[in-house]
């Protein structure tokens, strides 16, 4: 057996904890019966919160992705997050990643199930993100990394209109929170509503579901899953509030969007 340790991380939107976690173990068991079967345990200490360590334990980003440089971005990230459901079978929120894809257990938090998805089919673009930002980038990370973007294989999505599905649109927390923020996958294309807000459907990992349209508050359930937030935006279209979801209250918080490409 070879092992990692990697350290902890606290918080994120809106998770609200501010004791620290133990640290978790990545680890990597092979066992050998008729034919070799791979069983890939991964924990890592990673969340949308602050965190005192840049230590990862998520995929080897130093290749290239098989389908990097031939597929739009978008696509994969979509590929890669249905091939994720299609294995899940238990979830749960938490800092630490905790992922075995062979028992289709998913357990992490906002940014950890991003970073999980980019580092795994898209090394390359990750390597960029971290590259601009720290090895294990936050939901804070993202929304300065998309704010002012320099790294070849993204590119900045300025209007709320121009979302497709694979796109990460991402905010911060209030000055006054220990957390950092929030980061949600595209689902499906926004749809305009009357008042001249956008319904994003959308993926993400989080504690508290998206209202009672969300799965997830149904059954009490936390970590991955989908729902729709609200996006409001300027006479530009660009974002400057969020909901939730349909019906929650609108907060002026820094918004960001971005898109690999």
């Amino acid at each position: 057996m070879a092992e990692v340790v990697a350290p902890s991380a606290r918080g994120c939107m809106p998770f609200t904890t501010s004791k620290p976690f133990a640290d978790h173990e990545l680890r990597f068991r092979v066992n050998r019966n008729a034919s070799v079967r791979l069983a890939l345990l991964v924990i890592v200490a990673i969340g949308c919160g602050s965190s005192e360590s840049d230590s990862t334990g998520l995929p080897d980003t130093s290749g290239t992705g098989p389908r990097e440089g031939t597929t739009p971005g978008g696509v994969i990230v979509v590929d890669e997050i249905n091939r994720e459901l299609a294995i899940l079978r238990e979830t749960h929120y938490q800092h630490p990643i905790r992922v075995d894809e062979l028992q289709g257990t998913f357990d992490l938090d906002c940014s950890g199930f991003t970073d999980y998805v980019i580092a795994r089919v898209m090394p390359a673009h990750f390597r960029e993100l971290a590259a601009a930002s720290r090895p294990r980038p936050l939901a804070q990370h993202y929304v300065s990394f998309f704010g002012d973007m320099r790294a070849p294989s993204w590119e900045p999505v300025s209007r709320v209109a121009d979302l497709v599905p694979g796109d990460f649109v991402a905010w911060v927390a209030p000055s006054d929170s220990s957390n950092t923020g929030h980061i949600v996958v595209v689902r499906e294309n926004p749809s305009a509503q009357r008042d001249g807000s956008f319904r994003v459907p959308m993926w993400d990992a989080t504690s508290k579901p998206h209202g009672d349209e969300d799965p997830r508050a149904a059954q009490g359930a936390t970590g991955v899953g989908e729902a729709t937030i609200v996006l409001f935006v300027d006479a530009r279209g660009a974002p400057n509030a969020h909901a939730w979801s349909v019906g929650a209250q609108a907060l002026s918080e820094r918004i960001a969007m971005g898109r690999a490409r």
